[in-house]
């Protein structure tokens, strides 16, 4: 089997920081196209220029958005998809608010 037939497409939501940077890096180290997603776009790119510079592609993506779906469809196809986009919210359990 030849290295190109390894090659998959990733998307990797939450691509800006933390496991999710990590894992971008690793997937374009490895060869792989990467997709990587944030909600900050510019941002992400500044703070992490390595992710472009290694052959990924930024793709602003906020997972709440209902225009989610056609986003990701126009990215192509896409091989593996890890979600690690997330949100964090501290504090005590009386001061938190549903969002319902």
């Amino acid at each position: 089997m030849s290295s190109i037939a390894t090659k998959k497409i990733w998307l990797v939501t939450g691509a800006s920081q933390g496991f999710g940077l990590c894992i971008t890096i690793a997937a374009l180290k490895a060869g792989h196209h990467v997709i990587a997603c944030a909600r900050n776009v510019e941002k992400a790119r500044s703070d992490n220029p390595k992710v472009e510079e290694q052959g990924g592609k930024w793709l602003q993506l906020d997972v709440t958005s209902p225009d989610t779906q056609s986003i990701i469809q126009s990215a192509g196809g896409i091989d593996v998809v890890v979600n690690n986009a997330g949100y964090f919210a501290s504090g005590n359990i009386e001061d938190l608010r549903c969002a319902a």
